[in-house]
C-alpha cells in the first residue's frame, strides 16, 4: 500500500548518490550517517537515506515526483553542451544569416551609356569591311580591316579569327557598301547590349560624316522596372532561400529530445527511478514538459529575429504571426512525439542522436527542395501533389512544406490577393497534420513503454510448464536445499521458491542467465 521510497527523492539525488558510492569504495565498513569504520569518516549526504512513504497514487506525491524529474532535467540540460548549441546557438547563426539575405535588395534599373567602359576591364576590338580607322569615330581599337567582296565573305572571316584575338573581345563589328550595296552590323551575342551599341556605333559614325566632325551622338538606356509579377516573383525566390536558411536548424532539434531518453534506458537510469516508485506517468510528463519549454525558447529566439528584421511574410499581421507560430509549435509538438517514439530503436544514445539528426535533415531539408520542384514541373506536378499527403507524416517535412508555403503566399500577395497562413492551400494541411500526429505519436509511445503491457508480454512469452534445465555441478549444500524442498522435507518452511529461473534476452537471439533455477524454503 505505500511506496517505500519517494521517487522525487530519487530523481533528484542521484548526482549526490554517485559522489556518495565513490567514497564508499574507500572504506570496509560504513554506516549511516557521520560514522567511522576502519579509521576512515564518511560524512553522507542527508539526500541518499532521507525518504518519505507516501501512499501510491497520491496526489501530492505525484506532483513531487513530477518536480524532481523537472529539476533533474533542468540540471542535466544545463550541462548538456550539444543542446544547447543545437537548441540556442544553430537557429541563432542560421536565422541570423537568412536575416542577413533578406537585406540584400532587388536590383534596381540605372542608365547604361553605350561606350567601351561598359564592358569592364577587358580590352575591345572591333573589325571592319570596307572601311578603315580613320573613316570610323568609334571607342574600340581599330585592329582589324578588310576589302571583302560580300558581308557574308567578312562573317566567314570573323569567324575564322575569333580565336586570335587572344584575352581582347570582340563586340561589334560593321560590313559597309559591299558589292551588293549592302550595310550589315555585326553584334557580339553574349552581350545583350552589343546589338544596340552596333548601331548607336553607325549612326554617331554618319553623324560625324555628315557634320565634318562637329556634330557627336551620345546614346544611353535606362531598363524598364520590373512588373508587378516579375518582382514577384524574385521576392518569392529569395524568401524561398531565406527559408531554407530557417529550416535548417530546426531539422536537427529532435535530435536533443530522443538523445535524453535513450541515454535514461542506456544507463539503466530510468529503470532505476521505476523500481524505487517513481511515478511512469510524471516520468513521461516532466520530460515531455520540459523538451515543450526549451523549445519556446527557440521559437521565441526565431521571433526575436523576424520582429528584429522585419519580415513581413512571419510578423507583418496578426493572422501572420498566429499562422507562424502555430506551424512552428505543432512542429515541436510533433517533433517531441516523434523522437520519443523512435528512440525504441535505438540502444545507444549517441547512434539515435546521429541518425536522427540525418533522416531529419534529408527529410525536412533536401526532401523538401525536391518536392517543391517536381510541383513546379508541369509533367510532374500531378503526382507531386498527391506524394507530399504522405509525406507530411514526417514532422520536419511537414514544416518545410508549410514554411514554403508562407514565404510564398505573402511573396504572391499583391497577385493572388492575401490569404491566411492557416487555410488548406497554404500552410492548414501542415498544421492540421502535425496537430494530429503529435498525439498520435505520444499515445503510441505510452502504449510501446506502459508496463502493464510490458508485463502482459512477458507473461504471453511465459510456459509455467516449462521444465527447467537440469544442473549438474552444484554445489553440494545447493544441492541438498533443493532435494529437502522439492521433495517434500520441508513442511515447516514459510516460504519456499522452487526452480526460480530470470533468463534476459540479448540482441542476435541470445539469451543471459541472470538466475539459474534457484530452490530454497525459508
Amino acid at each position: 500500500e505505500y511506496a517505500a521510497i519517494e521517487g522525487a527523492r530519487v530523481a533528484a539525488a542521484f548526482e549526490s548518490l554517485d559522489k556518495a558510492y565513490g567514497k564508499l569504495r574507500k572504506t570496509k565498513k560504513v554506516q549511516r550517517g557521520n560514522r567511522v569504520g576502519d579509521g576512515y569518516s564518511v560524512e553522507m549526504p542527508d539526500t541518499v537515506w532521507e525518504h518519505q512513504s507516501l501512499q501510491v497514487g497520491s496526489t501530492g506525491g505525484f506532483f513531487r515526483q513530477f518536480h524532481g524529474m523537472m529539476m533533474k532535467r533542468i540540471n542535466h540540460g544545463r550541462r548538456d553542451h550539444c543542446a544547447l548549441c543545437l537548441q540556442i546557438l544553430a537557429p541563432l547563426i542560421c536565422i541570423a544569416m537568412a536575416m542577413g539575405l533578406s537585406l540584400l535588395g532587388i536590383e534596381k534599373s540605372s542608365l547604361l551609356f553605350y561606350n567601351n567602359e561598359m564592358y569592364g576591364d577587358n580590352d575591345q576590338i572591333m573589325a571592319a569591311n570596307n572601311g578603315s580607322e580613320a573613316d570610323w569615330d568609334t571607342d574600340f581599337a581599330f585592329v582589324d580591316s578588310q576589302r571583302l567582296p560580300t558581308s557574308i565573305a567578312f562573317a566567314e572571316h570573323l569567324l575564322d579569327t575569333y580565336n586570335n584575338i587572344g584575352d581582347s573581345e570582340r563586340m561589334v563589328s560593321f560590313s559597309v557598301n559591299d558589292t551588293r550595296g549592302n550595310t550589315v552590323l555585326f553584334a557580339n551575342a553574349t552581350s545583350k547590349v552589343s546589338a544596340p551599341q552596333a548601331l548607336h556605333q553607325y549612326y554617331r559614325n554618319l553623324a560625324r560624316q555628315a557634320s565634318g566632325g562637329a556634330a557627336v551622338i551620345d546614346a544611353a538606356q535606362w531598363t524598364l522596372p520590373m512588373t508587378d509579377r516579375q518582382h514577384a516573383k524574385v521576392t518569392a525566390l529569395r524568401s524561398l532561400i531565406i527559408a531554407l536558411f530557417i529550416l535548417i536548424p530546426f531539422t536537427l532539434i529532435p535530435s536533443t529530445f530522443v538523445a535524453f531518453i535513450v541515454r535514461e534506458r542506456e544507463c539503466k537510469s530510468k529503470h532505476l527511478q521505476m523500481v524505487s516508485g517513481a511515478s511512469y506517468t510524471a516520468y513521461w510528463l516532466a520530460n515531455f514538459t520540459f523538451d515543450v519549454i526549451s523549445y519556446l525558447v527557440t521559437i521565441a529566439i526565431a521571433f526575436g529575429l523576424f520582429i528584429g528584421f522585419d519580415q513581413e511574410w512571419a510578423v507583418g499581421t496578426s493572422d501572420n504571426i498566429v499562422g507562424t507560430f502555430v506551424l512552428f509549435f505543432m512542429y515541436g509538438l510533433s517533433g517531441i512525439g516523434f523522437a520519443y517514439l523512435a528512440s525504441f530503436l535505438f540502444d545507444d544514445h549517441s547512434t539515435a542522436q546521429t541518425v536522427i539528426m540525418m533522416v531529419n535533415f534529408l527529410v525536412g531539408f533536401l526532401l523538401v527542395m525536391l518536392m517543391y520542384f517536381l510541383q513546379n514541373i508541369d509533367s510532374t506536378k500531378s503526382a507531386a501533389e498527391v506524394i507530399v499527403f504522405f509525406l507530411r507524416v514526417i514532422p520536419p517535412y511537414a514544416l518545410g512544406d508549410g514554411l514554403f508555403a508562407l514565404v510564398q503566399s505573402s511573396a504572391l500577395a499583391s497577385l493572388e490577393g492575401v490569404r491566411s497562413p492557416l487555410r488548406f492551400d497554404v500552410a492548414g494541411w501542415n498544421v492540421l497534420y502535425m496537430g494530429i500526429l503529435s498525439g498520435v505519436f505520444l499515445a503510441l509511445t505510452i502504449f510501446i513503454d506502459h508496463p502493464s503491457r510490458q508485463r502482459r508480454r512477458e507473461k504471453l512469452g511465459f510456459n509455467a510448464a516449462q521444465e527447467a534445465p537440469v544442473i549438474f555441478d552444484e554445489d553440494d549444500d545447493v544441492f541438498r536445499e533443493r532435494k529437502e524442498v522439492e521433495g517434500g522435507q520441508r513442511t515447516s518452511d514459510v516460504v519456499q521458491v522452487q526452480r526460480l529461473r530470470k533468463e534476459y534476452k540479448l540482441s542476435g537471439g541470445k539469451k543471459k542467465v541472470a538466475v539459474q533455477n534457484i530452490t530454497f524454503g525459508v
